[in-house]
């Protein structure tokens, strides 16, 4: 038997620490740290009343894949806590008014050729 479609390939923030973030991925939770993560998106959606998202980039073993975690989920709080400890970014307060007054998506960060190279 086969799992149900919007499971298969599922993969979501479960932690989140100085560290990194903790993703299950199909089911099985993997450790990325904060290295791991190319980009950081932050956005609202007009569609869903302005509810303000963001958007993060992570370079996984099996490739690169895209998280997206709107404000009502869960993990929202302490993601958005210890987001802009992990990496430079700033605080929520400093961008998030900003983002739902003017709905889109904007780059909040993004990891830089240099640091790949490193």
């Amino acid at each position: 038997m086969s799992e149900a479609p919007e499971t298969q390939n599922a993969a979501y923030i479960v932690g989140v620490s100085e560290g990194g973030l903790t993703v299950r991925i199909d089911g099985e939770d993997h450790f990325m740290s904060w290295a791991m993560v190319s980009s950081i998106t932050g956005g609202a959606s007009k569609r869903d009343g302005n509810m303000v998202f963001v958007a993060i980039g992570i370079d996984g073993e099996d490739g690169e894949r895209s998280l997206i975690v709107p404000e009502n989920d869960p993990i929202w709080t302490k993601l958005i806590a210890l987001l802009h400890v992990g990496l430079p970014i700033a605080p929520l307060e400093a961008w998030a008014t900003g983002i739902a007054a003017f709905p889109g998506a904007y780059t909040l960060y993004r990891r830089s050729v240099h640091s790949e190279m490193q």
